[in-house]
């Protein structure tokens, strides 16, 4: 979280430089560069920190590269490629940090609210189990307003189901027999076998 927030800091900080950089290079004033090396500076420390980690552990990483490309691009007095190269990766691996925290949140969301146990039928009868005791070939009930306890296949019935917790999907999609469905989706207005 630290780091994220640090790496956060140093690209927005990084774009602001850049962009900085940008309108001073199209008034004309000649202090555009130094605004690109503070930008290349700024987003290329993270970079070279993550760098130096991976030659410590032996590996060549993106950063190695990227971080020679940086480094490269300075030394030959090009500031603007540096800038441009750095606020690019390391904004871009902000982007991707928050992705995966926030797929994990929404992972761990919906694990909270999965059903523990299951309405199956066996036979004529029906029995409520708990999920981690279900079987290949269980047909297990589902009512409106419950959520599905596995993936599966629809047997019989028919209703709308809310798969927005697994797809993101905001309309509900129609189910019936021979249709697939995921565990986690909630079954909105009929009953399903599933």
């Amino acid at each position: 979280e630290v780091l994220l927030a640090t790496e956060t800091l140093a690209s927005l900080g990084g774009l602001v430089l850049l962009a900085a950089g940008w309108a001073f290079a199209w008034s004309a004033i000649g202090v555009s560069r130094w605004f690109y090396l503070a930008a290349a500076t700024v987003c290329g420390l993270p970079i070279l920190r993550s760098c130096v980690e991976s030659l410590r552990e032996r590996r060549i990483s993106v950063e190695v590269l990227v971080a020679l490309a940086i480094l490269a691009s300075l030394a030959i007095g090009e500031f603007h490629a540096g800038a441009v190269v750095a606020v690019m990766l390391l904004g871009g691996g902000v982007l991707e940090q928050i992705t995966i925290a926030r797929a994990r949140r929404s992972l761990a969301a919906l694990l909270v609210n999965m059903p523990e146990v299951a309405l199956v039928r066996r036979g004529d009868k029906e029995v409520e189990i708990s999920v981690t005791e279900l079987r290949v070939g269980d047909h297990v009930i589902t009512r409106p307003g419950e959520r599905l306890a596995v993936d599966g296949v629809v047997a019989t019935g028919e209703s709308a189901v809310d798969e927005s917790p697994i797809t993101g999907e905001s309309v509900p999609l129609d189910k019936s027999a021979g249709a697939k469905v995921f565990a986690g989706s909630i079954n909105q207005s009929g009953m399903l076998e599933i």
